[in-house]
């Protein structure tokens, strides 16, 4: 806190309308003021934050409630999790392709440079394969699961929206007389 601050704040919570005795010190003044901003200004945002978490939350719950229309996720989840082997398949067969052809094209100079690239050839053939498989998975499973996701992110925008316009018109109310 600046040394001009800590004046104003003196100046402020000194004063004979402020209600408050001359005995209290700056620090105590400081408290009494960070701690009516903190009732004033800060709680009713922390508030308002948690509305529009728990609005969200709710909103996603009523969108996978609505797609699902009412079975459970984990057989939808299973199908998904099967139609995403393929895509994982692919993309590990092209990430050993890739291992493999990085080091067939490599520009070596002597053979001694080529043989200690083919030692790791295995290596990273598997390493790449993996990484294929696992890019594969993950984007056959979100390919999959694509329209929950959408519907589940639409009611959660929803029900925030309509947290946030609730909000609004508290703070602005509309007079129609």
């Amino acid at each position: 806190m600046t040394l001009c601050s800590r004046y104003v704040v003196m100046a402020v919570t000194f004063s004979p309308e402020s209600g408050m005795d001359n005995e209290a010190g700056p620090e105590d003044a400081l408290r009494m003021s960070l701690n009516r901003w903190l009732e004033s200004k800060v709680e009713p945002n922390i508030r308002y934050a948690q509305k529009l978490a728990s609005s969200c939350a709710q909103g996603a719950g009523f969108g996978r409630e609505e797609f699902l229309n009412g079975e459970p996720l984990a057989p939808f989840l299973a199908e998904a999790v099967r139609d995403a082997v393929a895509p994982a398949v692919v993309g590990a067969c092209l990430g050993v392709l890739r291992g493999f052809w990085n080091v067939r094209s490599g520009n070596a100079r002597s053979k001694n440079e080529c043989a200690g690239k083919k030692r790791h050839l295995a290596g990273r053939a598997l390493s790449q394969g993996l990484l294929g498989g696992a890019v594969g998975f993950g984007a056959g499973l979100a390919w999959k699961t694509q329209p929950l996701a959408a519907n589940v992110a639409l009611r959660s925008l929803q029900s925030t929206r309509e947290a946030r316009d609730e909000r609004w018109l508290q703070r602005h109310p509309i007079n129609y007389a």
